[in-house]
This record gives C-alpha cells, structure tokens and sequence, in this order.
C-alpha cells in the first residue's frame, strides 16, 4: 500500500471513530430496540439527502422535495425503496445495499415487536456478513481502537457509521459533481418528399 493510501485509510478509520462516537453519544438512554430505530433513522437522512440532491437537478428541487416529504403519499417514502432507488441509479454500492437490508430487516423482524429485544451477536451476524472481508476487518480493527466494550450494540453502531461514511461520501460527489442530465429528445429531421416524375406515355 502506498503511503498515500495509506494516509488516506487512516483519515478515513479517523472519520469513521467520530462517526461512531457521536452516534453512541445520540443513543445514550436508548434501549437495544431505541438503538435500532436511530440507526435506521440517521441512514434514511442520508439517502433522502442523496436522492434530493439527484432529482432535484435542472430546477425540479421543489418536485424532488415532494416526492421525498409528502408521507405516505410519497412513492419513495420508505427506506426500502430509497435504498432500491438509489442502488439503481448507482449513487450507492451494491455492499452499502446488502448491509443497510441487513439492518432494516432485523427492523421488520424483531424492534416492531412487544417483547423485549436485545443486540445479539446472533441478531447482527448477518450485517457483519453482509461486508466485504476487508471492509469487515476494518470495522473489527477501529473497534478495537474505540474506548468501549467491544459488544454486539457497538458493532452494530460500528457498521453503521461505517455506512453513514459511504452515504457521506455520495453526498459530497453529488454537491461537487458538475455533470448534468439533459433529457431533451434531439430534434426530428426534416423529410421532404419530392414529387415523382410523370411516366412517359401516360395521359
């Protein structure tokens, strides 16, 4: 690894400790499953972020607002299908994908629910295996630069700074891009039917 890749890896494992550190300070005083519900709500911010900044190119800001803050009207309103949206327009990678579907599935599995729920190391294992095994030995290696216990909740915040860091990282190509979608039709050609020439010989 060359010393800038290098140096940018230790910029971004340093990125992603604040990330997390200011997460676990939001959910200080949360249960398990108040815990849950944050980290869903702090990734559906961003990806609404993401795709108003997208949609709202060439003057519709206002349609794009609409169609991500009018509720249950909206046809883009949940998480689910913001993340689909976004992956189809590849604003977001296919591993930031698997993960927050791994995490917005023990949503619909168990915090909905009315008994108590608890961060397992069994309840988060399919959001650790939804990684890459770089991406995994990463996040295993800031854990261990992080003054906490190392336990199930705190991979689960883990995982999800980590994602909030990739969201972050669309964003800022979105508010930097300066590519711009034009969906004119071209212009139809002109045909110009010429009169045929009278046959010789006929009257």
């Amino acid at each position: 690894m060359t010393k800038r890749k290098k140096n940018a890896a230790r910029q971004s494992a340093s990125k992603s400790t604040e990330e997390v550190e200011r997460l676990a300070k939001t959910m200080q005083g949360e249960s398990d499953r108040g815990c849950l519900l944050v980290c869903l709500a702090e990734i559906d911010n961003y990806l609404k972020e993401i795709l108003l900044l997208y949609l709202g190119k060439g003057g519709a800001h206002k349609d794009a607002e609409f169609l991500l803050n009018s509720g249950a009207e909206s046809p883009i309103a949940t998480v689910n299908v913001r993340t689909r949206l976004a992956r189809c327009l590849g604003l977001i990678t296919p591993e930031l994908t698997n993960v927050i579907d791994a995490i917005r599935a023990i949503r619909n599995d168990q915090a909905h629910g009315t008994a108590d729920f608890e961060i397992t190391d069994r309840v988060i294992a399919k959001v650790l295996d939804s990684w890459s095994d770089s991406s995994r030995q990463n996040l295993f290696d800031i854990a261990r630069g992080i003054k906490r216990p190392n336990k199930p909740r705190l991979k689960l915040t883990l995982s999800v700074g980590w994602v909030l860091m990739g969201l972050s990282a669309a964003v800022y190509r979105m508010e930097n891009s300066v590519v711009r979608i034009d969906f004119t039709p071209p212009p139809r050609k002109t045909i110009i039917h010429k009169p045929r020439a009278a046959k010789q010989g006929s009257h």
